[in-house]
């Protein structure tokens, strides 16, 4: 029979298996792994031999609890499944692994009440940094809630005094589409986009509307349809721009789930681009590229972004690290974008879409 009094052998090796396996002092296993002190080198080669022989991993809670610093960074998004957000957050990781720093992803679905637990879970987990991503900027207990925080925080997409922000030129961007549309004939664009509670959007609908007020674009707010729901909005939205008197003979939208909205009403309704309607995506990603045809887009720097978001943060953690150390001011980046022709822009057909 087998004595329960026996000590079971635990799921992972602890760092006192390593000491007994090497029949040395935990001590001595700490600075052998550490490497902060001369050990003898026979001592060395049996704690490195148990490492090896019992597969331990060093718990790394335990050691930054003790450190005061935990090389994480919480990465704090809306939506991981919009792909201009992950080709964002690759850009984010990349930069911190680089660093030295490891990146949790948390998704808040843009709802005020997940956006306060992922707060409160950076907390928790005492990461070293915050790199919050898009989201209504107007959120008054979500914006006290980061500043309450005390934790290093840069924002991207999102414009506060309290944080460096780092920004895409949103207003340019529709302006490009707009201006490139119209340098084909076009006289009727239609604009699909998220709600303007988030900084990106409101900077894309205020510029489309003044480019539409400077070249006498008639009816240009009703050529504006905010999608703020389910992925499919952007079908709904295309469906009741396309059933107005006169419709677009052009569209402009977000390179997201918003773009896959508008294709696929397009599909569903036998039209052909660019001969029925013409298209401009505003972020670049696979579908843009790999559409039938290629969809023209406006696409800037994710990378540049990416890295310069995440060297303020590390300076932000090492000021606040060091004593004695003034931090920087909040600043403000913003980043040029640029039109990428190709073949889903063409002169409006003459007649109502087939």
């Amino acid at each position: 029979m087998t004595d329960k009094r026996t000590r079971q052998p635990a799921p992972f090796a602890t760092i006192r298996d390593v000491a007994d396996r090497a029949g040395v002092s935990i001590g001595t296993v700490s600075r052998v792994l550490n490497n902060t002190s001369r050990v003898h080198p026979d001592k060395a080669a049996r704690v490195r031999a148990a490492v090896a022989e019992l597969n331990y991993v060093p718990n790394i809670a335990a050691q930054n609890m003790r450190r005061a610093a935990t090389r994480m960074v919480a990465c704090i998004v809306t939506d991981i499944a919009n792909p201009l957000y992950a080709r964002l957050v690759g850009s984010l990781q990349r930069a911190l692994y680089d660093a030295g720093y490891s990146m949790v992803v948390l998704s808040t679905g843009n709802v005020a009440s997940r956006e306060l637990d992922a707060l409160a879970t950076a907390r928790r987990h005492r990461f070293d940094g915050i790199v919050y991503l898009t989201g209504w900027q107007d959120r008054a207990e979500v914006n006290k809630a980061i500043e309450d925080l005390a934790i290093p925080t840069v924002q991207i997409e999102r414009e506060r005094p309290t944080n460096d922000c780092f920004c895409v030129d949103h207003a340019t961007a529709a302006r490009q589409a707009a201006q490139h549309l119209a340098a084909f004939g076009h006289r009727r664009i239609g604009l699909v986009t998220p709600s303007r509670g988030a900084r990106p959007s409101a900077a894309r609908i205020d510029a489309f509307l003044e480019f539409c007020a400077e070249t006498g674009i008639a009816d240009a707010p009703d050529l504006v349809r905010e999608v703020d729901g389910p992925v499919d909005s952007a079908f709904n939205a295309t469906f009741i721009l396309m059933r107005r008197p006169e419709p677009p003979t052009a569209i402009i939208t977000l390179g997201s789930q918003l773009l896959s909205g508008v294709l696929h009403y397009i599909e569903s309704e036998g039209l052909s681009i660019p001969a029925d309607l013409s298209i401009v995506s505003i972020g670049d990603n696979e579908l843009t590229r790999a559409g039938t045809p290629p969809i023209t887009a406006i696409d800037w720097d994710f990378a540049t972004v990416g890295e310069d978001a995440v060297a303020r943060l590390i300076a932000r953690i090492d000021a606040a690290r060091a004593e004695g150390s003034v931090l920087p001011p909040p600043n403000r980046t913003l980043y040029p974008t640029s039109l990428l022709p190709r073949a889903s822009v063409a002169p409006p057909r003459a007649g109502p879409p087939r």
